[in-house]
């Protein structure tokens, strides 16, 4: 009893002395050289694998206990850029890390596009804010307890932007709310950011100030939204309306249906659609096309092979769907009501089996540089000004090596045919997901876009802090000289 005694009071005393200041830490500033933004996502790496991400504005804080006021070497990597090499021959550089100052280190972009911020999640500006520098967010480091969120989707809806992510993971959690969660932002043009600095979210919050499942339920599963799109009735009154699906993990869909907004920022579950109806709902991410006298909605999921007229009356309406599918009786591709729509898969067998001509194809993609197919897996559609063409954004199917790619690729036509694809972004063996280009955010004349995805990590590598299961903003110059091969 008396050692431990003794030991109780010797932690007091410990505990009672004054703890050393912390350092102020080193900056480290990873920039473009073409831009001269910060690069998010960089990695640097000690010799003995102590590993630090940039933030969204490109710096890392570096305060290791140890290794200040020393000279150290940080390898360096970060998906679409290279670096220059030390005297090794590998990316890296040595660096006098002296409290209070900083270094710049200049990364050469590959990629044709440009990795801007991090939309979602914790300490988006986590570096900046330790180094005290100004970010452009309210909210740089954390947004109503959101550390994660998944696939996206987006709308003008009500003069603002409507915003909802999948299985949303919050601090308070450990498995996370398998619920679409949303909120809203206002438009560059009023009082929003400009894309190229950011997002700011107000989230629609419940009781406890926390983002809430968009649509309430009681029952199994996880439920997520897809298809957003803001439309008006025949009185010219406006609804935001989606799909939505009940499911327990990747089991098959336990319910589905269709959802609309009401005014406590939740979705009212109005049509509950059976099992035969497998194509007739908003899907993808949906855009309105205007053609002679009619307008309709065209869903991408990337390829727009389904469609409604854009009116409230028809999206909430299965009969009114229409699907591009193939005709046997004709030989040729068709907007019909009976069957489900032409994807690639069919499309290629159909060629090889010589029902259909190779030259009417819709969908079959060759990647411009290396000639190979492509199979894309989701994305988006939408008209381009400056281009004057539609455009495609997408990613490739999630069991190919280029899974975390971004494909771009031009038609004279919403539903194509698309052709030649180019790849505009790449991140290794990590995966993006659901690339979904905000044309509401186009800039000079559409010359400059904006587009987010998902980003995960490499399966089986190390998780990369802050940015695994999050979502990327990214612009890309349509006036780039790289982009003129996809015209040759």
């Amino acid at each position: 009893m008396r050692r431990a005694h003794l030991f109780f009071s010797l932690g007091l005393v410990l505990l009672s002395l004054p703890l050393p200041a912390a350092e102020v830490p080193f900056g480290i500033h990873i920039m473009d050289e073409a831009t001269h933004r910060g690069v998010p996502m960089a990695l640097l790496e000690t010799t003995d694998h102590a590993r630090y991400v940039s933030d969204s504005a490109g710096w890392v804080a570096f305060a290791e206990p140890g290794l200040l006021r020393r000279r150290v070497h940080f390898a360096l990597s970060c998906p679409g850029y290279t670096f220059a090499k030390d005297a090794t021959g590998a990316a890296g550089i040595a660096l006098d890390t002296v409290p209070g100052g900083s270094a710049e280190i200049i990364a050469m972009r590959t990629d044709i596009a440009e990795r801007m911020y991090r939309i979602t999640g914790l300490g988006i500006y986590r570096d900046s804010t330790l180094l005290g520098y100004e970010a452009a967010l309210p909210r740089p480091n954390i947004n109503a307890g959101v550390l994660c969120q998944g696939q996206v989707q987006a709308a003008l809806h009500g003069g603002r932007l409507f915003w909802a992510w999948a299985e949303t993971l919050l601090a308070t959690q450990s498995l996370g709310l398998r619920q679409s969660v949303g909120g809203y932002s206002e438009l560059p043009s009023g009082k929003g950011l400009d894309p190229s600095q950011g997002i700011h979210i107000d989230y629609f919050l419940n009781a406890q100030q926390e983002p809430a499942g968009l649509v309430p339920s009681e029952e199994a599963g996880g439920i997520a939204l897809e298809g957003v799109v803001s439309v008006n009735d025949a009185l010219g009154v406006e609804h935001l309306v989606a799909h939505y699906t009940r499911r327990q993990a990747d089991t098959k869909p336990l319910e589905h249906g269709l959802v609309e907004l009401n005014t406590e920022h939740s979705f009212d579950r109005l049509i509950v659609l059976g099992d035969d109806y497998a194509w007739q709902f908003p899907q993808g991410h949906a855009v309105s096309v205007v053609e002679g006298s009619a307008t309709y909605l065209y869903f991408a999921t990337p390829l727009c092979h389904t469609r409604c007229p854009a009116t409230y009356e028809s999206v909430m309406n299965p009969a009114s769907y229409e699907a591009l599918a193939f005709d046997s009786a004709s030989k040729t591709l068709l907007w019909q009501k009976a069957h489900a729509p032409l994807t690639q898969a069919l499309e290629k067998k159909l060629i090889a089996a010589k029902s259909l001509p190779a030259s009417a194809a819709r969908g079959q993609l060759t990647d411009v540089i290396s000639r190979q197919s492509i199979v894309l897996h989701s994305g988006s559609v939408q008209w381009n000004a400056f281009r004057k063409r539609w455009i495609m954004l997408a990613s490739a199917s999630l069991a190919s090596s280029d899974a975390g790619d971004v494909w771009y690729a031009e038609a004279a036509a919403v539903s194509g045919p698309w052709g030649k694809v180019l790849r505009i972004v790449s991140h290794g063996a990590a995966r993006f997901e659901a690339p979904c280009h905000h044309a509401f955010f186009d800039q000079k004349n559409g010359q400059l876009i904006y587009f987010e995805g998902g980003f995960a990590s490499a399966v089986g590598g190390d998780r990369v802090p802050r940015y695994d299961r999050n979502q990327l903003m990214y612009r890309l110059d349509l006036a780039d000289e790289r982009l003129k091969v996809l015209g040759e």
